[in-house]
């Protein structure tokens, strides 16, 4: 009996993970922002990159077919794809998705935000995410200190050392 050929999987299965989901790099220096897939990507030719800035739809930046473009190139492995910007100037701030596409069917990965600036501004902007972030924990609290979620739901680590403390009282 020979063997038989089993077709690729449909391309509802192939997943894109964008491992990075913020990269700051300083002006001037390289950003490099990876992709990976689930599954082998048939082609580079269907691997593009969008840019997205706030409120705006996603922009094609780049087709890896066609390679690089200025500052931008495209590095293609069959289960990774890496774009890199050189050198990363401050206006290159912005939203950043991998994208495949596969019979008629566009799949984004869930995104990488680049900050490009000096060091002084990375690290406010990296502030400033933070304090957004322990902004949204601590809205999930009661001003009495309290957990205002049940036990078995996630929270933010202050919260469940909060719980934890109140429990053993």
């Amino acid at each position: 009996m020979s063997p038989r050929l089993v077709p690729a999987a449909p391309a509802a299965l192939l997943r894109l993970h964008q491992p990075q989901p913020v990269l700051t790099v300083e002006t001037g220096k390289e950003a490099k922002i990876v992709c990976e897939a689930s599954e082998a990507m048939e082609s580079k030719a269907n691997v593009s990159w969008y840019r997205r800035d706030s409120g705006d739809r996603p922009k094609l930046l780049l087709n890896c077919q066609k390679g690089g473009k200025q500052r931008f190139f495209c590095e293609f492995k069959r289960q990774s794809v890496t774009l890199s910007i050189n050198p990363a100037q401050p206006s290159d701030t912005g939203l950043y998705l991998c994208a495949y596409h596969r019979a008629w069917n566009l799949h984004f990965g869930n995104g990488t935000t680049l900050l490009v600036g000096g060091t002084m501004v990375v690290l406010l902007l990296l502030l400033l995410l933070i304090i957004c972030l322990s902004i949204r924990c601590l809205r999930r609290t009661t001003p009495m200190g309290r957990a205002a979620v049940r036990p078995a739901e996630v929270r933010c680590p202050s919260q469940a050392h909060a719980l934890t403390r109140s429990r053993t009282r």
